[in-house]
This record gives structure tokens, sequence and C-alpha cells, in this order.
């Protein structure tokens, strides 16, 4: 069974996780988001949590390279009518991808940010 946890988004600064059994009234306002994490791990061992962009390196025959590295960005999110996590990134022209297969979750490769502190990381990539 996964583990249930949280951190939070105040608009300035990403929180420590927080448990589940915690007193969460007290842990966050009404301006917070909160994500969850989803009980997955990058390659060095990082919490996988929604709002995240994960890297995930790729052949030669898809999307960016940066120093001869060929890789796409994934944010992390939760919909509502799946009742669960997916895996998003954006095609060039804007167009979203979704994915909900959780498998996508174990090939990400790294967390480099998330969408609140880093949005710049898809933007540049669009």
């Amino acid at each position: 069974m996964r583990e249930i946890k949280f951190r939070k988004w105040d608009g300035n600064e990403m929180s420590e996780t927080f448990q589940m059994g915690s007193v969460i009234s007290e842990c966050i306002s009404g301006d917070d988001i909160v994500m969850q994490y989803t009980g997955f791990k990058d390659k060095n061992g990082k919490e996988i949590y929604e709002g995240d962009i994960c890297k995930r390196i790729l052949d030669k025959r898809h999307r960016f390279i940066h120093d001869e590295e060929w890789f796409d960005l994934w944010f992390i999110e939760w919909l509502d009518s799946t009742c669960g996590f997916t895996t998003t990134y954006i095609e060039k022209g804007g167009k979203l991808k979704r994915n909900s297969f959780s498998q996508r979750f174990v090939e990400m490769d790294e967390v480099i940010g998330n969408i609140y502190e880093n949005l710049e990381l898809l933007k540049e990539n669009l």
C-alpha cells in the first residue's frame, strides 16, 4: 500500500511534506495548493508529487535535445474524471497529451521541478 502524504504551495514556497494523520487544518490555509504524493519515486529516489515536472530520456527520434540528450518533459496531475494521477506533456503548438497509464511514472527519469516554481521549464520547450 502506498504512503499517503502531501505537500503545499503557499504562493511563495513549497512546504515540507505532511502525513495524512497530521491535523490538516493546521497545515494549510485557504489559499494554499495541496499536492498529493503519487507513491512513485524518480531514478534518484526523489518522491513524485502532483504538480512535479519530470524529464524522461528518449532516443533521438523524439522531441527535444540538450547537450546531445534527447528527452521530453511531463508534469504530473490528478484527474477527477479518472480518479487518478496522470502524466501530461505539452506537444509543440501547445496541445496537451495525457496518459493515465501508471507505467509512465516508472519511466520518469528525474524530477526537475514543479509547475509552481519552474513553469518556464515547460514553456521553453514548446
